[in-house]
């Protein structure tokens, strides 16, 4: 976030990617999309309040996993996070970096494809996830 730079000096990452700012074109289709899926109207969005939970995690299944970060404005995030880490201009920043035991189960809880993945299919989707973003490749 180029306006924060300056205001801290350390950094602690937790979680998360690199590689996840959906475009603000990206984030409205996947919106309309789940928007049609729950059958609310784009001028009625209270109507969310009245959906269960449940029926809106369902609706979600839609999409794939990986189709959801932060949304990248061009002002607060203008560039891809790995892109921008590649280049440098968080270096002068010392990082410390961590995950959560199991934090994976947040994602995978509610995809049942998870509970009957096979090794080769486990091995595809971590080389998907984790290959070098190349320019032009679809987003989901």
């Amino acid at each position: 976030m180029p306006i924060a730079k300056g205001l801290y000096h350390k950094a602690i990452l937790q979680s998360g990617t690199a590689r996840c700012k959906v475009s603000a074109e990206k984030a409205k289709k996947m919106t309309e999309q789940l928007l049609a899926q729950l059958q609310v109207n784009l001028e009625d969005l209270s109507a969310l309040e009245t959906i269960p939970a449940e029926t809106i995690l369902q609706a979600i299944t839609i999409f794939p996993r990986t189709a959801f970060g932060p949304v990248g404005d061009d002002v607060i995030i203008p560039e891809q996070p790995e892109k921008v880490l590649e280049e440098g201009y968080a270096n002068d920043i010392p990082v410390l970096v961590g995950t959560n035991k199991d934090e994976s189960l947040l994602f995978t809880h509610f995809d049942p494809i998870w509970e009957q993945m096979d090794q080769s299919k486990l091995k595809q989707i971590f080389e998907l996830s984790f290959q070098p973003s190349k320019p032009g490749t679809p987003d989901w």
